[in-house]
């Protein structure tokens, strides 16, 4: 079975996940000014501010660029053996923190509204 056949078994699941979806960084944009932010809203400059015990120094995949080549590595057969693995585990606690990171910002962003 091709992949891309299988994807579109769940393509009603998938559209019905992305509606739900809500992207933060228009809101950091357009409603919260941090001099620390330098005019930036990306989720790596904004977290330190906001939840600042929170930071991906301690992963091996510690950023969307790395994050992007290991899955394209990974998914071309380019990674071997128990390093299949290894790059797998490293990048499902970059996803983990990613998502944390965002539960935490959205959790702050409206606390700082509400006040």
């Amino acid at each position: 079975m091709k992949l891309s056949y299988a994807l579109s078994l769940y393509t009603p699941e998938l559209a019905s996940l992305e509606a739900k979806l809500f992207d933060l960084e228009p809101v950091v944009r357009k409603g919260l000014v941090h001099p620390a932010f330098g005019g930036r809203s990306s989720i790596k400059v904004v977290l330190p501010v906001l939840a600042p015990d929170l930071s991906y120094e301690d992963l091996d995949i510690g950023d969307g660029s790395s994050a992007v080549a290991a899955f394209a590595e990974l998914a071309s057969g380019a990674v071997v053996g128990e390093r299949i693995e290894i790059a797998r585990r490293a990048l499902l606690e970059y996803c983990r923190m990613d998502t944390f990171a965002m539960v935490r910002l959205f959790k702050t962003l409206r606390d700082i509204s509400a006040s």
